[in-house]
């Protein structure tokens, strides 16, 4: 039980309800025990449950929330809605998703522990984000008992070895795109975590940013939205990149797997749903439809059995004469912005499209920047990097419904982006084995 005299709490309600952050009235907090923070934070969302609609009130009490809760990761200290991390690999997009994690408040996203092949990776991964673990394998990892979910941000070749054991210790897990390196894996991994009965999602972030739910929301209205009844997609994605992970087969290199991945993501989302009477055990309210006809071409970084996609153009075909043309190349810089066409009208996602901070709706331009002062924080290696905050929120609201995969991007989805990404390769000459 908390005991603060009334006064106290009375003068921190007041502040509450002005939206005055409440940094400068905490001192009564600090003769209180991390318990009883924790409590006091449940007490406050509880009395201003009604208000906290408002943004000014809810960014001052995420602000509270991360000032008095404890600063400590032992799980003695966490709340049941707690939902505790664990990192597989200390590389520069798992630190992307912490630094995106570490914005949200303590009370539902803790990070438990990191993983790495090196153990001094590790530790110094864990020193830069304040992780209390630090594990020399990705063993240790799946073992400790603590954690709820694992994020896997490894290479691409390493995605199913990983996420594999990781579900065969029944464990939760959201491991980066692309899922794994072919159809087959996807398959095995799927399998695996429908037989022990445990969460799994492929990281594909669009699928929570709040610009992919306006859109969303503007196609599923047909005529009485924006848009009227849609027709077409177009996409494109190009990026002069030579890193050795795009280029090279042995690190899983190829142009689809790396970005193309986002422009089928999004042809699937607009065009390859139906509505339906009825919902499935994830929530999902909507039918996968497939592409009819896949036609596509392309070329390698070699003519040899080494070569991946460098450059894909890819036309699909959805029921009811709707299209989709995606467009994919490893040589140059496209516009990488991708436009939904409706008998209406139309929606243009800026730059990256895939994690825009505007899309045009017609005339009307939208902004989706975080309005939580405390979302901008910290340093991104990949643009846009705060958006990741939007996917971890949307993971713990799975794990809270009980659900095993997510109604955003629910497992036969993937099972179909690996199956049209498999295809677009081989189209343009790959040899996957």
């Amino acid at each position: 039980m908390v005991t603060v005299k009334g006064g106290e709490v009375r003068e921190l309600l007041h502040y509450t309800y002005l939206g005055v952050t409440l940094t400068t009235k905490l001192s009564f907090t600090e003769h209180l025990e991390r318990k009883e923070r924790q409590a006091f934070i449940a007490v406050i969302h509880s009395i201003w449950s009604e208000y906290l609609q408002r943004t000014i009130l809810k960014t001052a009490l995420k602000i509270f929330e991360m000032r008095v809760a404890p600063t400590s990761t032992s799980t003695a200290f966490l709340m049941p809605e707690t939902i505790r991390w664990g990192i597989a690999s200390a590389g520069k997009i798992s630190n992307d998703f912490v630094t995106a994690l570490k914005t949200l408040p303590k009370s539902e996203h803790v990070v438990l522990a990191v993983g790495a092949r090196n153990l001094n990776d590790a530790k110094e991964f864990a020193t830069k984000h304040g992780i209390e673990r630090a594990y020399g394998s990705y063993d240790d990892i799946y073992a400790d008992s603590e954690i709820d979910i694992i994020y896997v941000g490894t290479i691409n070749t390493a995605h199913f070895s990983v996420v594999m054991k990781a579900l065969e210790q029944k464990k939760n897990v959201v491991v980066e795109k692309p899922m794994a390196m072919d159809l087959k894996e996807t398959e095995l991994l799927i399998a695996c975590a429908r037989n022990n009965k445990v969460f799994l999602m492929e990281g594909i972030w669009s699928r929570c940013h709040p610009a992919y739910e306006y859109i969303r929301s503007a196609v599923s209205a047909g005529e009485d939205g924006p848009l009227g009844e849609v027709v077409r997609v177009d996409a494109c994605y190009g990026s002069n990149s030579r890193r050795d992970r795009v280029w090279k087969k042995e690190l899983g290199g190829s142009g689809v797997l790396d970005i193309g991945i986002y422009n089928i993501q999004l042809a699937l989302m607009v065009l390859g749903r139906s509505a339906s009477s009825g919902s499935s055990p994830n929530g999902d309210r909507s039918t996968l439809v497939p592409p009819t006809q896949v036609l596509s071409t392309g070329c390698l970084t070699s003519e040899d059995e080494n070569g991946v996609d460098m450059a894909t153009s890819t036309i699909l075909t959805f029921p009811g004469n709707k299209y989709a043309s995606l467009t994919t190349d490893l040589r140059a810089r496209l516009s990488n912005e991708a436009v939904i066409v409706g008998t209406k009208g139309c929606i243009r996602l800026h730059k990256p499209f895939h994690s825009p901070n505007q899309i045009t709706v017609n005339d009307e331009v939208k902004d989706f920047i975080p309005q939580d002062p405390l979302a901008l924080q910290g340093s991104y290696n990949f643009t846009n990097g705060y958006f990741f905050r939007y996917e971890a929120q949307h993971v713990r609201q799975c794990l809270l419904n009980g659900l095993k995969e997510s109604p955003l991007l629910p497992l036969d989805e993937t099972l179909l982006i690996a199956k049209l990404m498999e295809d677009i390769r081989r189209a343009a000459g790959m040899k996957i084995d």
